[in-house]
């Protein structure tokens, strides 16, 4: 759990330098779904005392994704960031809330929950890190966060995955690497088949293809 900070310099003639500072390497966990999964600190019934062991757990971060993109087309980078990396506090837990809102704001609360519960179960003195992102769209069924691909198999036509294009896709660049996925979704469908129709494309695409019923 040590911290590191990392220093960047350019050759270039206008020498630029950059740096990352209080940087951990850990597991990280992706949180998505609908609303359910949007609540924020408010929407636990315990919501003071749960803000406040926030503050016990620094080697955990968490990341918001914004809501203002959802592509017809695959993208390659975010194009909207809420919050970037913060450190878990009671103050950053629970932040930035939507306009008229009390039970939406910056981070979900049951990824919040989850992440603690791991990272006590990992190492009760936080000696594995945990990334938490943030990433959900209350109201959207789940045929949107999949590919259209993953229903070929089934002879179905499905969304062209909007909500995959820009929030889940864009994770398949680079150096960070998921460890797993948390998703909470309801039955709001858009079609329809039974949910588990629905769901398995989406527990399913990255190891063995959707499975038809």
């Amino acid at each position: 759990k040590t911290a590191f900070t990392f220093n960047f310099s350019s050759s270039s003639p206008t020498a630029e330098t950059a740096a990352m500072v209080d940087v951990l390497f850990g597991d990280v966990y992706m949180c998505g779904g609908q609303s359910n999964m949007e609540f924020a600190m408010p929407a636990v019934a315990n919501a003071s005392a749960e803000k406040q062991e926030a503050n016990k757990y620094p080697t955990i971060r968490f990341f918001s994704v914004g809501h203002r993109t959802a592509s017809n087309t695959p993208l390659r980078d975010l194009q909207t960031v809420w919050e970037p990396w913060q450190v878990a506090s009671n103050t950053t837990i629970n932040k930035d809330f939507y306009p008229g809102h009390t039970l939406f704001s910056t981070f979900s609360a049951v990824c919040w929950l989850f992440g603690k519960t791991l990272s006590g179960r990992l190492s009760p003195t936080g000696d594995v890190p945990l990334g938490l992102i943030s990433n959900n769209w209350g109201g959207t069924a789940i045929e949107v966060w999949v590919p259209e691909t993953v229903y070929a198999p089934c002879n179905r036509s499905g969304s062209n995955g909007p909500m995959f294009n820009s929030m889940i896709l864009p994770y398949a660049e680079g150096p960070l690497a998921l460890a797993g996925f948390v998703w909470y979704q309801v039955l709001l469908q858009s079609h329809p088949d039974p949910i588990l129709r629905n769901v398995q494309p989406l527990q399913r695409d990255h190891k063995r293809g959707p499975t038809c019923r």
